[in-house]
């Protein structure tokens, strides 16, 4: 795993030293075989900067995947603009998960959210924790062997905020541990949260106290 790595590293720093002289299109189709939510970043430079976020954006909205016999993967493009803080691709994704509604899509996008770990997102996300959208759970089935419990569209939101900081680096040590037992406090899931829960989450009440973000 370590010599894989590192021979993904060796390459994307050869792609890189080679840039803007370099197809940016060979940079980035070959970043793209690699996890999105975990490649380096580094081939990110000055030189090569815009051209790349350009094409990234192409291919994460499916302007542009098929590139010869290769298709791009838009999910890993996506991703590594939402990780760039690419204010473009944030607004488009916050959009996409406000017009999703309760259920697997609003699940899906918030996922996305966490992925990223970038905290800038959280600030499109705030309005939603002042709705007076209710305090009740439900379960919802579409033929799928596992049912899931939806929220009040400001508790998920919340919830997904919460999630970022949590995973996030660019928060300190302190920040993520308190961010992690508020949400063990909370004993939240996307699939089981019991009605009292999702209350006492809504009425901003909790086993800890509170603190400012």
């Amino acid at each position: 795993m370590k010599r894989t790595r590192s021979a993904i590293a060796l390459i994307l720093g050869l792609l890189v030293s080679l840039t803007p002289a370099a197809d940016i299109e060979t940079l980035v189709l070959k970043v793209l075989e690699n996890n999105g939510r975990t490649v380096s970043l580094d081939f990110i430079t000055p030189e090569n900067r815009d051209g790349v976020i350009e094409l990234l954006r192409e291919i994460a909205s499916g302007k542009r995947r098929q590139f010869g016999t290769i298709l791009a993967d838009d999910l890993a493009a996506k991703l590594i603009l939402l990780r760039l803080a690419d204010n473009e691709t944030i607004e488009k994704a916050v959009a996409a998960y406000e017009r999703s509604g309760s259920g697997r899509g609003e699940y899906y996008s918030a996922e996305e959210f966490v992925w990223s770990e970038q905290a800038a997102i959280i600030p499109y996300l705030t309005a939603d924790f002042f709705l007076d959208d209710g305090d009740k759970s439900a379960i919802i089935s579409t033929g799928d062997p596992i049912a899931i419990r939806t929220f009040p569209h400001s508790v998920f939101s919340a919830f997904t905020a919460l999630n970022i900081v949590a995973a996030s680096q660019q928060f300190s040590r302190e920040m993520r541990d308190w961010a992690r037992a508020r949400r063990a406090c909370s004993n939240f899931s996307v699939r089981g949260l019991s009605e009292r829960d999702a209350y006492l989450v809504a009425t901003k009440q909790s086993c800890l106290p509170s603190r400012r973000l």
